[in-house]
């Protein structure tokens, strides 16, 4: 048993390593086409297996400063499940896999699935639509920065966004795409944003005008951050859109007795920003043309400047996931489905990889 004082420094150097070896092939082969398979299919296995095990295997009642909401999850396993009321007003979809796991599994079990439930919809959404290459953007997935703090600490908000992935798996069966997509609205109220972002996008299909908006939705909150705050703070709270009690601590100064430090995060700016740079770069300078990459990139940049109106909240990183965790493909779908879209491909997404790396690696270890 790995000590939990440790354990999420052992995975990220696990992992690091696994992502280092697999992709090394990418700085010294002239092209895609003759990367090594072997690689491409070991790293797969190795990278699926070390997420789902070090996500599901963790200790049920290890410390917070640790494993974060894992032992508040655990809690409400044991002392809080059997009461009905407990799941009757939010997030059902996941009261039901929790009450279920506890009347026939137990706790280490119940994780075990969600770490199935989380990883294997980002493998199946990587495999099909970037078929021999989808590890490129699996690594993307996992070596991005909120991907192990939401395996095990906003679990549901992590499992949500699978469940969603797993609706746009199916993007060619409309009724089990929007089937799974409501269903992940079960498991988290929150993924009413990505949802109405990715029903918009349907029919707001001008990328320039919407990377025009999302700019100055950007200057919007930075000049006029606090009036932006208490409207919108003001707005969900009076609403009955999210009737749920932990909607007001997103807007609260202090948290359990302590105090919250919300700014304006230009870091996190940049970082959601890098996504629709790159975008704009894929589609208008490039050319590149598909309909699946243009809805899943207007849904992220719908979702993604919502986000910005709500950067002030206290956990704006859970908000901001709402449009992050569709990013890797923002990132990489067009570099594989277009082997000419820009010069030395390889070195481009192997530098996209270990930036993505290298940037989470700083964030956890600052």
């Amino acid at each position: 048993m790995i000590p939990v004082e440790i354990y999420s420094i052992v995975y990220y150097f696990i992992l690091s390593t696994i992502i280092l070896l697999g992709i090394f092939p990418l700085f010294v082969k002239p092209n895609l086409e003759s990367f090594p398979t072997i690689n491409l299919k070991v790293t797969s296995v190795l990278l699926v297996l070390t997420t789902i095990l070090f996500i599901g295997l963790r200790d049920p009642f290890g410390n917070w400063r640790y494993l974060g909401d894992t032992s508040q999850y655990t809690n409400v396993f044991f002392n809080f499940i059997d009461d009905p009321i407990y799941g009757i007003k939010s997030d059902y979809g996941f009261y039901l896999l929790m009450l279920f796991s506890k009347e026939y599994l137990n706790i280490y079990i119940f994780y075990v699935v969600c770490a199935l439930l989380y990883v294997i919809p980002i493998y199946l959404v990587c495999k099909k639509y970037l078929d021999k290459y989808s590890l490129f953007a699996f690594i993307m997935f996992v070596s991005s920065m909120s991907f192990w703090s939401f395996g095990i600490n906003g679990v549901r908000n992590g499992l949500a966004t699978s469940i969603f992935l797993l609706g746009i798996y199916f993007y060619e069966k409309k009724w089990l795409m929007y089937s799974f997509i409501i269903l992940s609205l079960s498991f988290h109220k929150s993924m009413i944003l990505p949802f109405l972002a990715f029903l918009i996008a349907m029919k707001a299909t001008n990328t320039i005008f919407l990377i025009r908006i999302w700019i100055v939705l950007v200057i919007v909150s930075y000049v006029f951050g606090s009036q932006v705050e208490t409207f919108m703070s003001d707005f969900l709270l009076n609403s009955q859109i999210l009737e749920d009690k932990r909607v007001d601590t997103y807007f609260s100064d202090e948290i359990d007795g302590e105090f919250i430090d919300r700014r304006y995060r230009l870091d996190l700016i940049i970082y959601s920003g890098i996504a629709i740079l790159l975008a704009y770069y894929y589609k208008y300078k490039k050319g590149f043309n598909d309909i699946f990459y243009n809805r899943i990139v207007n849904t992220y940049i719908i979702a993604n400047a919502i986000w910005v109106l709500l950067i002030y909240a206290a956990f704006t990183n859970r908000i901001a996931y709402l449009s992050w965790f569709i990013m890797p493909l923002v990132l990489v779908y067009p570099l594989i489905k277009n082997e000419n879209l820009v010069k030395k491909q390889n070195l481009f997404i192997g530098l996209l990889v270990l930036g993505s790396l290298t940037f989470t690696l700083l964030i956890f270890f600052k």
